[in-house]
């Protein structure tokens, strides 16, 4: 592989002009995204179709993502954690970092109550419009937090 082509490939993966999931058109190829890496992007089409693009391609097209900007929210309420405030923030940005369709933003995390029964948090995530988070998200904070009740409040579109 050249060095250009690899060069190309991790921009892509560090500047994310699009992610897994966005709908994209790169010259005259349109599909959802399925994969990204280093040397190619996998593409979906409407009619069933998997198209491999070179990143290369990536580099000397216009791409067009009909997904970016579009952002939703949706907050997560848990309740009964046994830990510090301090904990809890660290633990919930730590787990939920790198979830497919979140937003590179952290959550936003607020404490409501503290008492002998626990903490209780509401933690607000941003994601990618028309993606399905809640049992992902809902899992890892489970993961996270076992001896917490996690519960889910309805999305909010965003921009």
């Amino acid at each position: 592989m050249s060095r250009a082509r690899f060069v190309n490939g991790i921009y892509i993966l560090i500047e994310r002009p699009y992610r897994i999931g966005d709908r994209i058109r790169i010259g005259a190829t349109e599909g959802r995204v399925e994969e990204i890496g280093v040397r190619l992007t996998r593409l979906h089409t409407e009619g069933g179709n998997h198209i491999i693009v070179p990143n290369t391609l990536v580099f000397t097209s216009i791409v067009e993502n009909a997904s970016a900007g579009r952002l939703e929210r949706q907050q997560f309420t848990v309740s009964g954690i046994e830990r510090s405030v301090t904990a809890i923030r660290d633990a919930a940005v730590l787990t939920l970092k790198g979830t497919p369709h979140l937003s590179h933003r952290e959550p936003t995390i607020e404490i409501l109550q503290t008492g002998p029964e626990g903490t209780t948090a509401d933690i607000t995530v941003e994601y990618d419009h028309g993606h399905l988070i809640n049992n992902l998200v809902m899992s890892q904070l489970r993961g996270e937090f076992p001896e917490a009740t996690i519960t889910t409040k309805l999305a909010v579109t965003s921009t």
